[in-house]
């Protein structure tokens, strides 16, 4: 019978589940639903996110599908000289402007496109969003972020930013001006900041950013309530990240590094790993070998709750001393992982014999998997055919070590 009289069972359904719902919709969308009945003429005008994706706009040519964006984001958020619609919903829960496209990137490097952004996210902060998400450009960042009122970000809990310039006061933005910010993720941006320091912060992640200065750039995280730190990091574009005092709460930490120099471990990474002593998951990656003496192990910190150790695409041709060191400072370890990392080269064997005389192992290749660890019971080791000799060799030598522990191998 509802059919039949063409009820709107679902514009029954009170405003704030019908806001959930346009929630997961863009913005264009989101706003078109006001032509599906008249109890839905009015809702989109008070829906609490709001996510502006220039896919969303189409056209033959990028001009006309600029021009529809910029016309759609000035009415939505009545940044312009004239208001033709009124959207005015108290807070907003999420904000999302996301530029990230290259037909974007022509209008986004002249001023008269860069100025219409700048307003748009303007326009969106004045409804002092719970999360916001700012993607603008591909490629080398062109657009800088603009400075945000204390306002405006203090209701702020998670911020993403992608492909912007940050400038000097963006430290003094995080800081002082958002309260409560606790998950922060920046990726592929241009710092002219030095620092992050946050005491609410509990999510950090930084990937693919560089430096806009002319010299080496270091970047100090001051975080001490953080839980999740994941850093990947290009040595190469000069910016270097340095972890100031312990994070006594972090469970997970994710750091890769990307050198084309050797890297000189002691200095570089064992300063950072000091801040990670109270991990518990801790992930590593180096692309390039590490400076350390032979024979010597690093100066590591105790790791008395890491229980996962994954090592990723780690040259470990030289530096077998180092993970050494990893297992003998870790006494609640459990699980190893080795992921497509690079391996020493066995020694050819004398034809004709059968045992291994182990006065004639080379250093690098004795002692690879021990631990002071009675929990580690499990090794997962993934390879290329490459290295396949290699590590039976390596297992040769330990054996007698190895003989209480399941051991995983995963061609790749």
């Amino acid at each position: 019978m509802g059919e039949d009289r063409g009820d709107d069972y679902l514009g029954t359904l009170p405003d704030y589940l019908l806001h959930k719902v346009m929630s997961f919709l863009p913005a264009r969308q989101a706003v078109q639903t006001c032509v599906l009945s008249r109890r839905w003429r009015d809702l989109w005008r008070s829906m609490p996110c709001i996510d502006i994706d220039g896919d969303e706009f189409g056209g033959a040519m990028a001009k006309v599908r600029w021009e529809k964006l910029m016309d759609f984001a000035n009415n939505l958020l009545e940044f312009g000289d004239v208001h033709v619609i009124d959207f005015n919903p108290p807070f907003l829960e999420r904000f999302r402007l996301h530029l990230a496209h290259s037909w974007t990137a022509p209008y986004i490097r002249a001023w008269k496109g860069s100025r219409l952004i700048e307003c748009c996210i303007l326009g969106g902060f004045r409804h002092r969003p719970a999360a916001a998400e700012i993607a603008v450009g591909v490629g080398v960042p062109l657009f800088r972020l603009p400075w945000l009122p204390s306002v405006s970000t203090s209701r702020l809990k998670r911020l993403h930013l992608s492909g912007l310039v940050l400038d000097g006061c963006f430290d003094e933005c995080i800081c002082s001006s958002c309260p409560i910010l606790e998950a922060m993720e920046l990726k592929s941006c241009s710092c002219e900041f030095n620092k992050i320091e946050s005491a609410t912060l509990k999510s950090l992640a930084i990937h693919g950013c560089r430096s806009c200065l002319l010299e080496c750039t270091t970047l100090a995280i001051k975080t001490p309530r953080l839980t999740s730190l994941l850093l990947r990091i290009t040595v190469y574009y000069e910016l270097r990240v340095r972890l100031v005092d312990p994070m006594d709460s972090l469970i997970e930490a994710s750091i890769r590094e990307k050198s084309y120099e050797p890297i000189n471990f002691d200095n570089d990474l064992c300063l950072s790993l000091g801040a990670l002593a109270s991990v518990r998951n801790l992930k590593l990656s180096w692309s390039r070998s590490m400076d350390s003496h032979h024979g010597e192990f690093p100066n590591f910190p105790t790791f008395q709750k890491l229980t996962t150790l994954h090592l990723y695409k780690c040259n470990m041709c030289l530096n077998l001393n180092i993970l050494l060191s990893f297992l003998q400072k870790a006494p609640s370890l459990e699980r190893v992982i080795l992921q497509n990392c690079k391996f020493p080269v066995a020694p050819r064997k004398r034809k004709r014999s059968t045992k291994v005389d182990r006065h004639k192992i080379p250093p690098e290749c004795k002692g690879l998997i021990t631990s002071e660890s009675r929990a580690l019971k499990r090794i997962e080791i993934t390879y290329q055919d490459d290295d396949f000799c290699n590590l039976i060799k390596l297992f040769s030598c330990n054996w007698r070590k190895l003989e209480e522990y399941t051991i995983t191998l995963t061609k790749v």
